[in-house]
């Protein structure tokens, strides 16, 4: 029997080809399946990495630089390999010297241990975190820790370390000193509030008082305000949480400066006339002519008694304060003492300053050098008369 050729109709795809095209694709897929689970595995490995502590780190470097000693033959060294061998770079800045200052030793342990929580991995084991730690110090701190170093070179933590700086420069009663600073901290009176809360805050956590409740907070922040703002904040209300506090008091300055920006510009737009400082004293205090007139018509004459006569002419002596306070409790005359008279029918002459007294002595001993003489008692007089007639 022969077999009868079957045709095959126009426009079917042949049977090898469509096989050969799935091949193909099938091929593909299995390509980006391994791609795929490679990629995982990569992104796998590197988190367990990220995970690891340094001293992990380091005994698996260690490991791996062992047997790729003892691998025989010629070995090429891939990529995976050569970024677990190599530390990474580091990202913070290193710390200053520390020189032994008791004030900087706070604020310096904070920048090394923020350096190795960050970069421990690129510094390398304990050991080599401690060594880095002993690197950055100098003067005084390098000679106090050398013997500790010296004893515990290959032992030795970085938490050791700074525990044994923490012994020789740390200070176990910074809370308590920080406490009596804040509670006596007072913001000055010409000083902004933006400026006085950095040093507010500041010692709010020296104090370990961050964890306080709002009340203690608000009460202790309250207190350091000076006049001005606590006046403001008081007509405006005083919240019941701290954050909000914290942002009326800012709007209060904000106000406040504007309002003194206003208020020197208004000042400086004014031509005020110089203001002449008149410092008052009993002793220099001469009635008006009014005055002794009123007091001629309303008393009966000094010059009509005899002990006013004896005094006319002369001039009272300078006295303190104290006795010009006793005059006046006691009702005497505040020029010469005596009760019944006063100061504006006084018959003594103004008490001179005891400066005045001396400039005056001087004036006349270089007075006789002149041509015209020294200057005159009656006109000198005169003159003063003049400037206290001016001062009233």
């Amino acid at each position: 029997m022969t077999d009868i050729p079957t045709e095959t109709p126009k426009g079917a795809p042949e049977a090898p080809l469509a096989n050969d095209a799935m091949a193909r694709i099938e091929a593909m897929m299995i390509a980006m399946m391994a791609s795929v689970e490679q990629r995982i595995h990569q992104i796998e490995e590197a988190v367990q990495v990220q995970n690891r502590t340094p001293s992990e780190l380091t005994a698996e470097n260690t490991r791996t630089k062992v047997e790729a000693t003892n691998t025989i033959g010629p070995h090429v060294e891939t990529t995976n390999e050569r970024n677990v061998t190599t530390r990474p770079r580091a990202v913070l800045p290193n710390p200053a010297m520390f020189s032994g200052s008791t004030t900087d030793w706070p604020a310096w342990r904070i920048l090394v241990e923020n350096k190795l929580r960050v970069d421990g991995i690129c510094l390398g084991s304990p050991a080599d975190q401690c060594a880095y730690i002993y690197s950055r110090l100098e003067k005084m701190a390098l000679k106090n820790t050398s013997t500790f170093m010296r004893e515990r070179r290959d032992t030795g933590t970085p938490d050791d370390l700074l525990a044994y700086l923490e012994r020789i420069y740390g200070d176990p009663n910074v809370k308590a000193r920080a406490v009596q600073r804040l509670y006596a901290l007072k913001q000055k009176p010409t000083q902004s509030f933006e400026k006085f809360l950095p040093s507010f805050e500041r010692e709010l956590a020296d104090a370990g008082a961050l964890q306080w409740p709002d009340d203690s907070k608000i009460h202790t922040l309250v207190m350091a305000l000076n006049k001005e703002t606590h006046s403001a904040l008081v007509h405006r209300g005083i919240p019941s949480n701290f954050t909000d506090l914290v942002h009326v008091l800012h709007r209060i300055s904000a106000d406040l400066s504007g309002f003194q920006a206003m208020w020197g510009q208004t000042k400086r737009t004014l031509k005020a006339a110089p203001v002449v400082e008149d410092i008052y004293e009993p002793m220099d205090w001469t009635p008006t002519v009014n005055m002794v007139k009123a007091n001629r018509f309303a008393h009966e004459p000094s010059m009509s008694r005899e002990k006013d006569r004896n005094l006319m002419g002369k001039r009272a002596k300078w006295v303190e304060q104290g006795e010009m306070d006793r005059r006046r409790e006691e009702g005497l005359c505040l020029r010469c003492g005596r009760s019944g008279c006063r100061i504006a029918t006084c018959p003594l002459k103004p008490a001179r300053r005891p400066e005045e007294q001396k400039q005056r002595i001087n004036a006349n001993k270089a007075g006789k050098t002149r041509r015209n003489g020294p200057v005159s008692a009656k006109k000198s007089d005169r003159h003063e008369r003049d400037l206290s007639r001016e001062r009233e």
